[in-house]
């Protein structure tokens, strides 16, 4: 019995006519989550952690093309992309704001903390103060949220 290729591809379409309404429940309350300080800690976090696996992915997307590229400029890419993109989910952070306090207290953990202090090297290689400022006063912020604890 074989299978043919558009139904193989068409198990993975979200347009699916025969998708449960049970589908569309979670994907409307996924698509919600999106917006919240958690899950943008959470991907700020998870970006920044997985940076050496992007980085092996496109050196090998780039692999062969030495003469183009050479290894240190895709790290280098690599690493610029990923912490690009981190910061556009800690960038939105507000101290102000008691979701953010909640989501930083909650989420406080050593990836975070690792995530914080990485970001903050990165950027001052880069000579990017304001960045670096920022991360400084959630590192701050995390810092004294965890003495008050003890």
């Amino acid at each position: 019995m074989s299978m043919g290729i558009n139904k193989i591809f068409g198990m993975f379409n979200d347009k699916d006519p025969e998708s449960s309404s049970m589908d569309n429940h979670y994907k409307n309350l996924l698509d919600g989550m999106e917006n919240t300080p958690s899950y943008k800690l959470g991907m700020f976090k998870k970006i920044i952690t997985y940076n050496d696996n992007f980085g092996v992915k496109l050196t090998n997307l780039f692999q062969g093309d030495e003469m183009v590229f050479n290894k240190k400029e895709i790290q280098e890419v690599g690493e610029m992309l990923t912490f690009n993109r981190a910061w556009d989910y800690i960038r939105l952070c507000d101290l102000e704001d008691k979701n953010w306090v909640d989501a930083l207290e909650t989420g406080d953990d050593e990836y975070l903390a690792i995530s914080i202090k990485l970001s903050i090297s990165f950027y001052e290689d880069y000579e990017d103060y304001e960045k670096c400022a920022f991360l400084k006063k959630i590192e701050t912020f995390l810092e004294n949220s965890l003495a008050s604890k003890k």
